[in-house]
C-alpha cells in the first residue's frame, strides 16, 4: 500500500517538528510514500524536502489525459488544483490512501470512495498498528485541542477512539 500525502498534510507535520511537539520522521521508513509529479513542485516550491532529507518516495507518473477523463467522471474535481487531482486519480488507480489536512479534499475523497485520513487518523493508526504510544497520540491530541485545529466534536471522538485502542 502507498501512501499519499499532500503538501498540507506535510506541511503539518514539519510544524509539528519545529516546534518540538512531536517527529513524524522517525517513523519515515516504515511506509511507502508516493506523490505525483504536481505534489513533487509544490514541496519544492514550499521547501519541504529540505525538512525531509531521507523522504525519497516513489514519483507516480499521471497524464493530462487521466486528470481529464476523472474530470469528466467527477465534475466536482475541476474545483481542486492539479495536484489535488492527481492525488485522487492515483489513488483511484492504486492501491494507495491519501494523507490530507485539506478539508475539501478529505471530503472529496470520501464522497468518490478513496480511503483518505486526516493527520490525526493517521496518528491513530500508528498507535492501532504500536509505531506511536498512546501518550504521544494524546499530547498531539491535546495540542490540537489547545491551538484549536479540530473541531471539539472531532477531537472528543478521536480521544475516545484512542481510549478504545
Amino acid at each position: 500500500m502507498i501512501l499519499l500525502p499532500d503538501t498540507c498534510f506535510l506541511s503539518h507535520i514539519r510544524l509539528l517538528a519545529e516546534d518540538n511537539i512531536y517527529d513524524f520522521r522517525k517513523l519515515w521508513t516504515k511506509f511507502r510514500w508516493g506523490i505525483t509529479p504536481d505534489i513533487q513542485k509544490e514541496l519544492k516550491h514550499f521547501n519541504l524536502f529540505a525538512f525531509f532529507p531521507k523522504f525519497d518516495p516513489y514519483i507516480i507518473p499521471i497524464s493530462n489525459d487521466e486528470i481529464s477523463d476523472l474530470c469528466i467522471q467527477f465534475p466536482t474535481l475541476t474545483h481542486f488544483d492539479r495536484a489535488d487531482q492527481s492525488l485522487i486519480a492515483v489513488a483511484l488507480r492504486e492501491d494507495a490512501i491519501i494523507l490530507t489536512d485539506d478539508g475539501d479534499l478529505l471530503m472529496e475523497c470520501i464522497t468518490i470512495g478513496i480511503t483518505a485520513m486526516s493527520l490525526p487518523v493517521f496518528c491513530l493508526n500508528l498507535v492501532k498498528n504500536n509505531l506511536m504510544s498512546k501518550t504521544e497520540c494524546y499530547h498531539l491530541l491535546k495540542f490540537w485541542e489547545l491551538h484549536h485545529h479540530y473541531t471539539k466534536k472531532e477531537l472528543k471522538r478521536w480521544k475516545n477512539q484512542l481510549r478504545l485502542l
